[in-house]
């Protein structure tokens, strides 16, 4: 995925599709973007979700450009994005006509099968499982590119997940990825990305900031790669899409 000569554009997509139909239109607009790779979340709800009534606070867009703090149940969430196997293989033959390379996040090791019958090129694992020791290590088995996001991990929690995939390949790509969803620009910090540098590795930026000011100042710090969220429409009210790339802005 690394090349010194440009700088590696993925749009992220599995938060802000609604099923198979909007899942292909977003690759479309991922392609004609120009963009290097699309990414989805891959996951099974009930190996998510412990509490059916759990909320998930986020904020949305109106049409005056203010944001608007809005609660959902986590279970409906992901129940919007959920793929079956089917669908899975569909999208990504989808995406090779479109000849723009496939990737996904995973959050558990029973999606490991699936990925590799995929043919993936990349594996992401979500800041959240930075500790989840047994996926990064099953993940690390296949011998891929793994892209390790940091979120608010620590220190010692990137260096243990980089350790686990050291013991298979050395292929592997840093996310340095602000909090907040949108993040705020005093939370961005880009002198935190420097110390995830110094563990030697090629280092992405996770943009969850709104437009794209701040992934013009990462590739300044030079990073290898941009992920970015798109969306059909911004303004759409659910999780991501506030702070999403539409198709004349990407």
């Amino acid at each position: 995925l690394i090349d010194n000569n440009k700088v590696f554009v993925t749009f992220e997509a599995g938060a802000t599709h609604n099923g198979i139909k909007s899942a292909k239109k977003l690759i479309d607009l991922a392609k004609n973007a120009k963009a290097d790779a699309i990414k989805f979340q891959m996951f099974r709800n009930k190996n998510l979700i412990m509490k059916k009534n759990m909320k998930f606070k986020f904020k949305i867009l109106n049409k005056n450009g203010k944001y608007i703090a809005k609660s959902e149940n986590l279970k409906t969430i992901f129940e919007r994005r959920f793929l079956n196997d089917k669908e899975w293989f569909d999208l990504k033959k989808y995406a090779d006509k479109k000849k723009i390379l496939f990737f996904v996040t995973i959050g558990d090791v029973t999606d490991i099968e699936i990925v590799k019958k995929l043919k993936c090129h990349s594996i992401k694992i979500a800041s959240a499982d930075i500790d989840y020791f047994n996926l990064i290590d099953e993940a690390a088995k296949l011998k891929i590119n793994i892209q390790i996001d940091t979120g608010n991990s620590s220190f010692y929690e990137i260096k243990k997940a980089i350790n686990i995939v050291e013991r298979y390949h050395k292929n592997i790509i840093i996310h340095y990825c602000p909090p907040g969803y949108p993040t705020s620009i005093k939370d961005i910090n880009f002198k935190n990305m420097e110390k995830i540098r110094s563990l030697g590795y090629p280092i992405g930026y996770s943009d969850h900031l709104p437009g794209n000011i701040a992934n013009f100042v990462a590739i300044f710090k030079n990073v290898f790669l941009i992920e970015k969220t798109i969306s059909l429409n911004k303004y759409t009210p659910n999780v991501e899409h506030c702070f999403s790339l539409n198709r004349h802005e990407a």
